[in-house]
């Protein structure tokens, strides 16, 4: 779960991401006649040389710390054990540029944890039991392009502020619109009739606008009512980033000008004719 970090006595960059630990320990199931059912723990995944997840299973209050920490500079987390903190006072200088992109439609159904630990490992914990209840999570996006800092890397001399135990930093973010919903399968828990099961088809979060998003965006802002955070991308502090989350700035090289005709000479198929 994304939470704002405090300050830890833990020396920087010396976690970045590995395996989470094994399964937690089974428990009996007291609906299901004493079956044993064993607890879920997510699978993280290595981030050393970043990873990009879903942000749309954030708290309304965890997308608005990121918005908040975006405006004073480039945002720089800690992301191990399939956690993600922002690090509310640790910056580096910097800003983010929207780049508008033809409005793109997308939808995840999400039936299993692995799905949902791809998508959204610092989420699935928390959403986990959720999924398995209803059946599955649908989940569908309006992407109208992305804000993102061109810097290349971030090195530990560029951090400014409290920033032990920081990993990585978020290098864009994709912005539009979404929604979360419950279904659309049968319930995958143990116990066949649960009683806090979620009805399938019931909107768990929501925010943007579909329709707001099939405006024209400006080439400095997302259309209003559609730029909700979709999408982050990690990169980790002390490395370069991967060539292909690197979105090239650099101006097209000029083109040559024309060169003159160069005049027939004898020997040439041209030369003599009018």
């Amino acid at each position: 779960m994304l939470r704002e970090a405090a300050v830890r006595g833990i020396p920087a960059f010396a976690v970045l991401l590995f395996a989470c630990g094994g399964a937690a320990p089974s428990m009996g199931n007291p609906g299901s006649g004493g079956a044993v059912r064993e607890s879920h723990t997510p699978r993280c995944r290595d981030a050393s040389t970043g990873t990009e997840q879903l942000a749309v299973g954030w708290t309304v209050e965890e997308r608005a710390d990121l918005e908040a920490a975006s405006r004073r500079g480039v945002v720089v987390v800690r992301y191990a054990n399939c956690e993600l903190e922002v690090m509310r006072d640790c910056h580096v200088k910097g800003a983010y540029e929207f780049q508008p992109a033809p409005m793109k439609d997308d939808q995840l159904v999400l039936t299993s944890d692995a799905e949902l630990e791809h998508w959204m490992p610092d989420q699935a914990r928390r959403l986990s039991s959720e999924m398995r209840a209803a059946g599955g999570l649908i989940i569908r996006m309006a992407t109208v392009g992305r804000r993102a800092t061109t810097l290349p890397s971030v090195a530990p001399a560029d951090l400014i502020g409290a920033c032990d135990g920081a990993t990585h930093f978020i290098a864009s973010m994709s912005v539009g619109a979404f929604e979360m919903s419950t279904g659309p399968g049968e319930s995958a828990s143990p116990n066949p009739d649960p009683p806090e099961s979620p009805a399938r088809g019931r909107t768990m979060t929501k925010s943007g606008d579909r329709e707001a998003c099939g405006e024209p965006p400006s080439t400095t802002r997302p259309p209003e009512r559609c730029a909700e955070i979709l999408r982050v991308e990690l990169a980790p502090i002390g490395a370069t980033r991967a060539p292909d989350f690197v979105e090239t700035q650099a101006p097209a090289p000029p083109v040559p000008p024309p060169s003159e005709p160069r005049p027939a000479e004898p020997g040439d198929p041209e030369y003599g004719r009018k």
